[in-house]
C-alpha cells in the first residue's frame, strides 16, 4: 500500500492552491471563508423560510378581515328611529 496523502485543492481568484501547502494562517482563513459561506447559505435558507411564514400569516390576516367584512355585510343594518 502506498502512503499517499491526497491534497485539498483551493481555488482563489482563478488560481488553484493546495490547502496543505499553505501556512497555518492561510489554512485557517480558508476554513473561515468556507464556514462563512455555509452560514450565508443557511441564512438565505432561513430568510426564505421566514418570508414564506410571513406570507402565510399575511394571507390568513387578509382572509380573517374578509370573513369579518362578509359577516358584517350579512347583518341587517338597523335604521335609527326618527325623533318625534
Amino acid at each position: 500500500m502506498t502512503d499517499k496523502k491526497t491534497k485539498t485543492p483551493v481555488t482563489i481568484d482563478e488560481t488553484e492552491y493546495m490547502l496543505e501547502d499553505m501556512s497555518q494562517v492561510g489554512q485557517r482563513l480558508v476554513q473561515h471563508t468556507a464556514d462563512l459561506d455555509r452560514k450565508l447559505q443557511n441564512l438565505g435558507f432561513q430568510l426564505e423560510q421566514m418570508q414564506m411564514g410571513r406570507d402565510s400569516v399575511w394571507a390568513k390576516l387578509q382572509e380573517e378581515i374578509k370573513v369579518k367584512e362578509e359577516s358584517e355585510d350579512a347583518m341587517p343594518v338597523k335604521e335609527p328611529k326618527p325623533k318625534e
